[in-house]
């Protein structure tokens, strides 16, 4: 998937983006709800 980049540098893009999008579900579904 990021193969061109190094395995530390892919991992924590990973886990930044999933921490982002984490971010965005739980304030999405806060304002949904109220």
């Amino acid at each position: 998937m990021i193969s061109f980049l190094p395995t530390g540098l892919g991992r924590l893009l990973m886990i930044i983006i999933t921490y982002l999008v984490f971010n965005l579900v739980l304030l999405g579904e806060i304002s949904w709800i109220t």
